[in-house]
């Protein structure tokens, strides 16, 4: 296995880019790992499963999360936190991919240019579902497949008593701004995400945990009952919640995310089988 890492300014966005990429000599997919909008990609189990993907399915998996330094709270620039949004990580987001296509970026030598899988977690799930539609609507390569682990039904989730927070790997927290709330009531009244569902044409896996405490299984069935497509599937796990019965710090894969992994990987396969 060979790993990359890198911290590279893409639009008004600096992102942290991790990459794993399998001991094969032919091209492989690109696999899109989107984690919570506002962890960490090195959170609890994300590189765990970054690198199992990588491993299991011989895919290339790339870890995208903002850099937002602490360093640069109060400042103006592409990694002030004040600054963040979920409509500019998505253009960050595609500019990476557009290095990716020009040759500009670690490891894309063995990208094979045509299978590209989107997998999201959380508030990822939605970063996940509008770059499917940019995607398109700009001519870039349509996803094979979109994998949603315990998604919410909408982002815009009311009014908020608090600015949310950032968690960084050392556990502190940051503060957003209030470019944050306006992106998603601006992008809530555009294209929520039961419409996003409703009109891509990419096979779609929801996973949910059954005991999930953040966006409840109910949540996740709400989201996906505007889906419709033959591939579409909807999987519950019993018995475990949110991050999948793992920990932070990270202690280890839990049996629970070993069938997540599995029950991915099958749905990969099909979608990459009949394209």
């Amino acid at each position: 296995m060979q790993f990359y890492s890198s911290n590279e300014i893409l639009g008004s966005l600096a992102l942290q880019i991790a990459v794993c990429c399998p001991d094969v000599r032919e091209r492989t997919p690109l696999v899109l790992f989107l984690p919570d909008l506002l962890l960490s990609h090195n959170f609890g189990f994300y590189p765990w499963f970054a690198e199992s993907m990588a491993k299991d399915w011989g895919a290339i998996v790339a870890r995208l999360s903002p850099q937002l330094e602490k360093e640069a709270r109060g400042t103006e620039g592409p990694n002030d936190p004040k600054e963040y949004s979920l409509g500019r990580e998505v253009v960050s987001v595609l500019a990476y991919l557009g290095g990716l296509l020009e040759d500009s970026s670690a490891c894309v030598g063995e990208w094979d240019r045509e299978n590209l899988v989107i997998v999201g977690h959380g508030k990822g799930c939605a970063l996940g579902l509008h770059l499917d539609r940019r995607l398109r609507v700009e001519g870039f390569l349509s996803p094979n497949a979109i994998i949603l682990l315990n998604p919410p039904e909408s982002l815009h989730r009311g009014p908020q008593q608090n600015p949310p927070l950032v968690t960084q790997d050392d556990g502190t927290t940051m503060e957003l701004g209030e470019l944050w709330n306006e992106d998603l009531l601006a992008l809530a009244d555009l294209c929520p995400l039961e419409e996003l569902v409703e009109t891509t044409s990419t096979p779609l896996l929801v996973v949910v945990g059954e005991e999930g405490g953040r966006f409840p299984v109910s949540e996740s069935e709400r989201l996906f009952s505007h889906a419709g497509r033959e591939k579409d599937s909807f999987l519950v796990l019993e018995k475990t919640g949110h991050f999948f019965s793992t920990k932070h710090p990270f202690e280890g894969p839990s049996k629970e995310s070993k069938a997540l992994l599995h029950s991915c990987g099958r749905f990969v396969q099909d979608c990459l089988a009949h394209k």
